[in-house]
């Protein structure tokens, strides 16, 4: 450790790194670089881009480093490289960053606000951070890239080049509407992408639930859930096509349960300590079409209205990607409006 402290002390790396800077920029070698590249064969690269938010963070300059790496191991194989840096200036990132300078708390303050005077405001602050990230990107090596053309989100040509490439994606017939649940910040009221929520683990309540057979006598369907208020809104069981499933019957209780095969010693003897007997062996896509009666048809007399709607409503669906049989009871119980 003394070792490199001396050594450092000796060496000046800070002094040593901006004279290297200073090389590169007084020798203009970026340009001396790019016109060396000049005929040769294209390679393509797109940075994909960090917010503008603030300083870069370590997880921006390991990413960085790394496509910096790819870009001059390109070059010394002789391609001619693309080296636009991007930077993302969308979006709630930014305007969080606005709002708390403004101390604006809410989406109608901003509305009281100004919407123009507000998205110049966060336009200003973006292109104020990406110049002082641009120079901190430099430091740590990754100099030889377009540094002065990079391209920026808030810019008409690029909001253009998006719609022009929605547009020709719509015309080769690549676009379709579609439905999907979506979470949103009760206090901006903006739909949250999925590395813009906050988890936390909790130790929460689960349970195991008998689920009645519409087509065959006595029998039940079991289903084990983590989320038990979601089962108000409950439209179907999937089951896994391709797993093991049996039909079992509890002498104790008189009547059958319909569950995953490897879920039977470990809940039925093991949890509950029932007796039991293996009536039938087979695979989930038996099971496709099976009706059932929701559980809590009564209380939410809305599931009968459902019911009405359409026949896939209280049946039984195969999915293989949603439906593991290895946890569980192989069985899921599905409320599309809380959730994909």
């Amino acid at each position: 450790m003394v070792f490199v402290e001396t050594l450092e002390k000796r060496l000046n790396l800070i002094k040593l790194e901006e004279n290297i800077l200073d090389f590169w920029k007084k020798e203009e070698v970026y340009s001396l670089i790019r016109e060396k590249e000049e005929g040769k064969k294209v390679w393509r690269f797109i940075d994909g881009p960090p917010y503008t938010t603030g300083s870069i963070h370590l997880g921006t300059a390991w990413n960085k480093i790394l496509k910096d790496y790819l870009i001059h191991y390109k070059r010394m194989k002789g391609f001619k490289v693309t080296d636009t840096p991007g930077y993302d200036t969308h979006g709630l990132p930014i305007e969080v960053q606005i709002e708390k300078i403004l101390g604006i708390k809410n989406k109608q303050e901003i509305q009281k606000y100004g919407v123009d005077k507000f998205i110049k405001k966060c336009k200003e602050y973006a292109q104020e951070r990406l110049l002082v990230m641009n120079e901190q990107f430099k430091r740590l090596g990754c100099y030889f890239w377009d540094w002065d053309n990079p391209y920026i989100t808030f810019k008409n040509s690029y909001i253009e080049g998006i719609w022009w490439t929605l547009k020709k994606a719509y015309e080769k017939g690549l676009m379709y509407q579609f439905f999907r649940p979506l979470n949103c910040c009760p206090r901006c009221a903006t739909a949250l992408a999925k590395h813009e929520h906050d988890y936390k683990n909790v130790i929460d309540t689960s349970l195991f639930l008998k689920i009645k057979s519409a087509d065959m006598d006595d029998t039940y369907f079991i289903i084990w859930t983590t989320t038990p208020w979601t089962l108000v809104a409950n439209e179907a069981i999937m089951a896994n096509p391709i797993a093991e499933y049996v039909k079992v019957r509890l002498e104790e209780l008189n009547e059958y349960w319909i569950l995953s095969k490897a879920s039977v010693t470990h809940l039925i003897s093991g949890e509950l300590g029932f007796k039991y007997k293996i009536v039938e062996d087979f695979y989930g896509e038996q099971l496709a079409g099976k009706k059932y009666i929701h559980p809590l048809l009564d209380e939410v007399p809305f599931q009968k209205e459902l019911a009405k709607q359409s026949d896939t409503v209280h049946t039984i669906l195969l999915s293989e990607e949603y439906v593991s049989a290895s946890e569980g009871v192989g069985l899921v119980h599905s409320a599309p409006c809380h959730g994909p």
